[in-house]
This record gives structure tokens, C-alpha cells and sequence, in this order.
């Protein structure tokens, strides 16, 4: 699975690479014969809406959707918009409600979301920061351009490393380097940092989401796939405000730019605390024998005390106690 979740982090970044390329280009004349001015810069939208659906349309009828896996009677809609809502309301509120029974992924989640949330934040204000400082918009693009690229490159690295080492100390890894990224941003004068600091967040960007998604996927039971991965998904998208809101406060209240950037350090810290506290072993586990499925003759490992089966209403599944 970390081969799988890198070639996608590869690919989503070279693909970044390829459509900068040209619009770097665009911005500085190199295609109309004149540089674009501000109100010109949102042609640029319109060629990232026309890459999106030039590989979404052949995605949405090219891609077979995946076979269904095991989900209780009760929550397949029958007919309509009602009924799939109703449907995709009783499912969301079975696995709330399960919660509990998913520590180690409950744990997880909340790491990556300080994960992501820290070097999102880093990331997206490192433009602004920059111009703020002089620094020239043909840099910030080239960087940019440098970053997808890197990024590329770097997610061959961090599959092979995470089978040598453990996925555990990976992504413990990224979130060191991400401190570093952000103690960087803090000192950053020149454009030739900016470059650096671009490279350094393609090898931390590409690792932790590669990484982040596979540990994901293996601590995931299979027939509450949607569910974790969508509350991941919204969560990130919660991360993607609150860190740049609580930049700005701070930012603002001291009047010192780089002083803001203590807030994604503060949150990188909160993230590691929360990987130190996951096993993801136990977490597999849970995923690889919680079960929905009353025909399942699984017997729990012997060396795991702490599991428990429980059989009702047609269902087998396995709880934790501690």
C-alpha cells in the first residue's frame, strides 16, 4: 500500500509540475509575447478548470467503481435522493458511534490533522510571505514549479524507507523536518532560501500524505472505508483554515509576520504527540478482524488479550476493552 499511495503522491505532483510549466510561461510572456498584469492572472484559473476536466471526464467513465463490501441491510438505500440520504445518514452515525472501537485510528486521525494543518499551513502562506519580503514573483512561480517537481522525485524515496524502517518512524521523520521547514520560514531573506525551503517541503509534502494515506488505509476496516476516509478529508479541510486564521491573529496582534509561524510549529508538536500515542500494530489488527460478517470463523490472536468477540444480530465483530 505504500508503493500505491506514493505513485499517486508522484503522480498528482508531477502533473503539478506539467501544468506550471506552461502557465509560468504564460504569466511572464513567454507564450503572448507580453507579461500578464494582475487583473490578466485569472486566465490561469481557467486553464487548471480545463486541466481538471481534461483527466476527470475520462476518470468519471474509464474507472470501474469498486465492489461493495459487507454493509448492513439497513443502511443500502432503496430508491431517490430521500432514501440514499437517509442511507448515508445511518451509516455516518453507525460509525460515529463505533468510534470508540477505533482508537488507534481515532488517534491517527487527529495526528494528521495537526500534520496537515502545520505544513498546509507553512506551504500556502510561504507565497505571501515571500512577496511580502521582495522576493520576485518569477522566483515564487519557478519555486513552485522546483517544488512539484522535487516532489516527484522524493515519493520514490519514501516507500522503500517506510518498508526498511516501520511507517511509525516515516512519518515521525516528516514531522520533524516539517518543524525544521517552518523554523526556516522564520529566518527566510533571500530567494535562494525560498528555493531550499520549496525543496524541503516537496520531500515533507510527498512523504507525510503518501505515508499519512497508506497508514490510513491499512488501520481502516474495509467496509467503513468512505466514512474514515471522508471525516479525513473534512478534517483536512478544517486544517486548511484554522492554521492560516490563527497565523493571522498573531500576525496581526504583533504586528511580526514571522512571528506567526510559531502556530504550525506549536501544531507539528501536537502531532507528534498523538503518532507516539497510536500503535498502529494494534490498529491493523482491529482493521484485519473486525468483521462484518456472521459466516467469518476469524479467531482472534492469542497474544492479544485485549480483543473480545461479540455476536449479535447477525453480525461478528470484535471489540476492544482496553
Amino acid at each position: 500500500m505504500h508503493f500505491v499511495s506514493a505513485a499517486g503522491a508522484g503522480a498528482g505532483n508531477l502533473g503539478g509540475a506539467l501544468l506550471l510549466i506552461p502557465v509560468i510561461f504564460l504569466v511572464h510572456g513567454g507564450i503572448t509575447g507580453h507579461a500578464l498584469v494582475a487583473s490578466d492572472m485569472r486566465i490561469t484559473f481557467l486553464v487548471a478548470g480545463v486541466w481538471y476536466l481534461g483527466f476527470l471526464i475520462p476518470l468519471w467513465y474509464n474507472f470501474p467503481e469498486p465492489e461493495e463490501h459487507s454493509i448492513p441491510t439497513h443502511s443500502i438505500p432503496k430508491d431517490g435522493w430521500g432514501d440514499a440520504l437517509m442511507g448515508t445518514k445511518a451509516r455516518i452515525v453507525a460509525t460515529l458511534s463505533d468510534l470508540p472501537r477505533y482508537q488507534e485510528l481515532v488517534k491517527f486521525l487527529v495526528a494528521n490533522f495537526f500534520y496537515s494543518d502545520g505544513i498546509g499551513t507553512v506551504f500556502h502562506l510561504s507565497v505571501i510571505f515571500a512577496s511580502s519580503i521582495g522576493i520576485s514573483n518569477r522566483h515564487v512561480l519557478g519555486s513552485m514549479c522546483v517544488n512539484r517537481a522535487m516532489g516527484f522525485v522524493f515519493s520514490g524515496f519514501w516507500a522503500p524507507f517506510a518498508t526498511v524502517v516501520s511507517p511509525k518512524v516515516c512519518y515521525a521523520i516528516v514531522i520533524v523536518f516539517s518543524g525544521i521547514a517552518s523554523v526556516l520560514m522564520i529566518s527566510m531573506s533571500v530567494a535562494w532560501q525560498f528555493y531550499v525551503l520549496q525543496v524541503l517541503l516537496a520531500f515533507v509534502g510527498v512523504g507525510g500524505f503518501s505515508i499519512g494515506r497508506s497508514i490510513m488505509g491499512v488501520m481502516t476496516p474495509a467496509d467503513k472505508a468512505a466514512e474514515f476516509f471522508g471525516y479525513s478529508a473534512v478534517m483536512s479541510r478544517v486544517a486548511g483554515f484554522l492554521g492560516p486564521l490563527l497565523y493571522g491573529i498573531i500576525s496581526q496582534t504583533t504586528g511580526n509576520a514571522r512571528l506567526g509561524f510559531v502556530v504550525p510549529s506549536l501544531f507539528l508538536v501536537v502531532s507528534m504527540g498523538f503518532l507516539v500515542a497510536t500503535d498502529i500494530d494494534r490498529g491493523v489488527k482491529m482493521a484485519e478482524f473486525d468483521y462484518i460478517d456472521a459466516r467469518s470463523d476469524q479467531e482472534i490472536p492469542p497474544e492479544d488479550p485485549g480483543m473480545t468477540r461479540i455476536e449479535s444480530s447477525g453480525e461478528l465483530r470484535l471489540r476492544s476493552d482496553i
